[in-house]
């Protein structure tokens, strides 16, 4: 027989109850603040995590954290409106991080770029119109080998748009020349160099772990191309569109790319493989014209 507890476990979806469990574990073990809180203990942690979460993650902490006072029958400190202010001051302060790590990941998995095409990315070198598309011209690449550079195309979509990530990025900082992708302190001051192209992998580790993915620290700075071309794949995406879309020259290389549940790929390859032609047979030696 159900009892109640299963029917309040089943109220809560399990990927909610997960965000809610990362968000104690964080604000207990990771910052070593304790709970039951206090309004001043939150004031604390918001300020402490301000320019290295996102606005939306600090949120989410938050909601969780307040959650977890209702669930134990605490009063919940969260929602003395000091803190509430707090985040609001977060908002007006911080936007520039939380809009470049959207640009970031956006046009990083749509276009499947690598961290060092991300990090040369440049505004002098972006056509970008809202609602329709942009272009970037990358000036060299891996595969370049005569030197000329290659262009990029990709539309403006519905949703998870990286032309209006793009476009939001420059509006809130206020950029119009050099590089696209930059680094930002705590107090959303930006860097007038471009990011290193090394500084990307801790950068999206961080941005996923936030955001609540199990094993951020396990990507690199091929996944967000690894995810493109995957879930490209998984959605009916011929290869040759899929190699001429990403900038890819070789058939196997394109293939280490695509998680399959075919580990050798071998429909994927069959179907590129070039038409069989047509053999003449060898006539029996019995029949005479």
């Amino acid at each position: 027989m159900i009892d109640i507890d299963d029917y309040l476990h089943a109220a809560t979806r399990d990927n909610t109850r997960r965000s809610y469990r990362a968000a104690v574990r964080h604000f207990e073990v990771e910052w070593g603040g304790f709970l039951p809180a206090t309004a001043d203990s939150l004031l604390r942690y918001l300020a402490h995590h301000a320019g290295k979460l996102s606005h939306n993650t600090l949120k989410q902490r938050i909601s969780a954290l307040g959650q977890w006072h209702v669930d134990q029958g605490f009063p919940d400190p969260t929602k003395v409106p000091v803190v509430r202010k707090m985040l609001r001051g977060i908002q007006e302060l911080h936007p520039t991080q939380e809009k470049r790590d959207k640009a970031l990941l956006l046009i990083g998995f749509w276009r499947g770029f690598r961290s060092d095409e991300l990090a040369r990315l440049d505004i002098a070198r972006i056509e970008a119109v809202a609602g329709e598309g942009m272009r970037i011209h990358l000036p060299r690449t891996k595969t370049d080998r005569n030197l000329k550079g290659s262009t990029y195309k990709t539309p403006a979509l519905s949703r998870l748009c990286p032309v209006a990530a793009y476009l939001d990025w420059l509006a809130v900082s206020g950029l119009s020349s050099g590089p696209v992708i930059r680094g930002i302190d705590r107090w959303g001051r930006i860097s007038e160099e471009a990011i290193h192209a090394v500084s990307i992998i801790p950068l999206l580790r961080r941005i996923l772990s936030s955001a609540g993915i199990d094993d951020a620290h396990l990507y690199s700075s091929h996944s967000l191309r690894r995810g493109f071309a995957s879930w490209a794949s998984a959605n009916g995406w011929e290869m040759r569109a899929l190699m001429e879309y990403v900038g890819w020259k070789n058939i196997h290389s394109a293939a280490r790319y695509v998680e399959s549940q075919d580990p050798y790929h071998r429909a994927m390859l069959e179907r590129l493989l070039p038409e069989q032609p047509a053999t003449l047979g060898t006539a029996d030696e019995t029949e005479r014209p």
